[in-house]
């Protein structure tokens, strides 16, 4: 077994497992190993490529973290419907995980169970590009669907009242020529029965580019771009464009309770029903600066089901039967736009909350109840059937520049 200084180097199944085996602190791979079954690493464990270019290769699932472990350059491969890294079910008191210039093909599943107690999670410059999350289970549930798993998946599934707090940068989700299949990225804690929770220190990521693979007519089932659910906290930045693909795939979701989403991108769906933004949580700000547009029946721009401050965007471009440009069902303080809102589909359906109801494809709704503080848009465009720029039941407090 190597010191506390020196890393064991390994270039071969057999020095890989032995490796692990003896319980040695640092493990440096050399060139790429092919052929591996699971890896279990012990507690303390750190696992590195020697230098760049270090691989290894999986038939199944691939590297499983317990506690206090470390994976860095590395290029892990696994079956996109399998997992490049996991976290052990029984894994106890996880402490400090750290994933450092990773790029994965396969699901990243960080999964903490009622044993992980709390957790800090460090991610810098993590890469998932091929990975199909379709068919993993459970799914969270909650507004009368379930969530797809993503891509990327950190879930505090502990019903006991632990924290795993994330510090994450440069994390990057699929691309325009190979989105991945489910949700792209999907944070989740317990949910709003109590339990464990997620707080994002700092949550910064590239592109993200996603497709939910579900039929259409699917109502009982979305996904997203990125999906942060019930159970976290904290602030997030976006450096890129968030791109969905599929039926139900919403490119930007919050069920949470965020302060801050700002996107330094645009934001595009692709299907039925792909909404473009939903807050059915709590939500300080969300800033996007370019385009929120979508392409499908039902897929409406912006969703608001909770209480939210403000949504500001360049534009919001919907392409549809029943598209509505902005849905206000909570409470909306201030929606913003620079160039304005453009619908562009007659009345249709489009789901709700698992329901498929009609609509027109209104520019801006007020549901019964609901309330819009400021609407400040340069200019509200709607072409279809029975659309009205603004259609409010509920109450709209102050129309600052519109012009229909």
């Amino acid at each position: 077994m190597a010191d506390a200084c020196t890393a064991t180097v390994v270039d071969d199944p057999a020095s890989l497992a032995a490796a692990i085996d003896a319980g040695a602190e640092r493990i440096s791979v050399r060139g790429a190993i092919t052929g591996l079954p699971p890896l279990r690493l012990k507690p303390g464990q750190s696992l590195a490529g020697e230098k760049n270019g270090a691989s290894l290769s999986f038939n199944t699932d691939g590297v499983v973290l317990s506690r206090d472990n470390r994976l860095e350059r590395l290029e892990l491969f696994s079956p996109p419907s399998k997992r490049a890294i996991m976290v052990a079910v029984d894994a106890a008191s996880c402490g400090t995980m750290i994933l450092c210039d990773l790029a994965c093909h396969g699901l990243v599943q960080l999964v903490f169970s009622e044993h992980a107690g709390d957790v800090a999670l460090r991610i810098a410059r993590l890469e998932v590009t091929m990975a199909d999350a379709t068919q993993c289970l459970p799914r969270p549930t909650g507004n009368g669907v379930e969530v797809q798993q993503g891509a990327l998946t950190i879930w505090n599934r502990s019903p006991a009242t632990t924290v795993v707090t994330i510090d994450a940068q440069g994390i990057v989700i699929g691309s325009a020529e190979a989105p991945v299949g489910g949700t792209g990225l999907f944070v989740a804690g317990q949910g709003d029965a109590g339990g464990g929770k997620v707080c994002l220190h700092r949550f910064h990521t590239g592109s993200v580019h996603s497709d939910s693979r579900l039929p259409e007519g699917t109502t009982h089932i979305v996904a997203g771009g990125m999906f942060f659910f019930n159970g976290v906290e904290g602030d997030v930045l976006t450096h890129g464009d968030i791109i969905t693909h599929g039926p139900n795939a919403v490119p930007v979701d919050t069920w949470g309770t965020l302060s801050l989403w700002r996107i330094e991108g645009n934001a595009r769906s692709h299907g039925p029903s792909a909404v473009g933004f939903v807050n059915a949580g709590q939500l300080g700000r969300c800033e996007i600066t370019g385009v929120l547009e979508t392409f499908g029946d039902g897929a409406r721009g912006c969703c608001i089901y909770g209480p939210t401050g403000s949504f500001s965007a360049d534009s919001i471009r919907t392409h549809g039967r029943a598209a509505a440009g902005v849905q206000v069902v909570a409470s909306l303080e201030r929606l913003e736009l620079g160039t304005g809102i453009f619908t562009q589909g007659d009345a249709g359906e489009g789901l709700m909350k698992g329901q498929m109801v009609r609509t027109p494809a209104h520019g801006v709704e007020v549901e019964a109840g609901g309330a819009l503080g400021v609407l400040d848009c340069a200019s509200i465009s709607v072409t279809g059937s029975e659309a009205e720029p603004i259609h409010a039941q509920g109450m709209v407090r102050q129309v600052a520049r519109p012009r229909f």
